[in-house]
């Protein structure tokens, strides 16, 4: 008799602590305390069409790319040297200038012989905490002006960069 009285004086508070701890934590975790919102440097990789791996290496400072199709940067980066042009001369432009002017900067571009297989300094890095993703902006390195935007999503772990999604694959060794 005994011996069940102060197993249950045991069990009760062994219980309610328990509960009690289970609650803080749900809590916590609705709250967000535990919400994660650091980004994920290392490999991801993309398979090509044609069954090709496409690489980005990502560390805190560099960009390394490998086997990306650059055609969406490429474009992004025309769009913006367009509208900074209209910004600069004021210039009115009907959407045929616009093109064949961006175009014309398509055609000076070539990322693929600037980012491919290089490391690439990472110049701005913005956080967009509603939508839980950084952002990263890589400027041409030879021009100093557009280049690589690139995007991590914290809670899908993947990286983007014009119309490919990059799955994590894992750190790398001295990062």
């Amino acid at each position: 008799m005994i011996t069940a009285k102060v197993t249950k004086k045991i069990i009760i508070p062994v219980f309610v602590i328990l509960v009690l701890s289970i609650t803080t934590m749900l809590i916590l975790m609705i709250s967000g305390a535990f919400k994660n919102t650091e980004p994920l440097y290392g490999k991801f990789i993309y398979k090509n069409a044609d069954g090709s791996m496409a690489i980005i290496i990502l560390t805190k400072d560099f960009v390394y790319c490998e086997n990306v199709n650059y055609e969406s940067p490429q474009i992004n980066a025309a769009y913006l040297l367009v509208c900074d042009k209209i910004k600069k001369t004021e210039h009115k432009f009907d959407m045929n200038e616009f093109r064949k002017l961006q175009e014309a900067y398509i055609a000076e571009m070539n990322f693929k012989e600037v980012f491919d297989g290089k490391y690439s300094k990472i110049e701005n890095i913005r956080y967009n905490e509603k939508e839980n993703q950084y952002y990263y902006e890589v400027p041409n390195p030879e021009t100093g002006s557009y280049g690589l935007d690139l995007c991590f999503d914290v809670a899908s772990k993947t990286l983007s960069c014009g119309d490919m999604v990059f799955k994590y694959a894992g750190d790398i060794k001295g990062n």
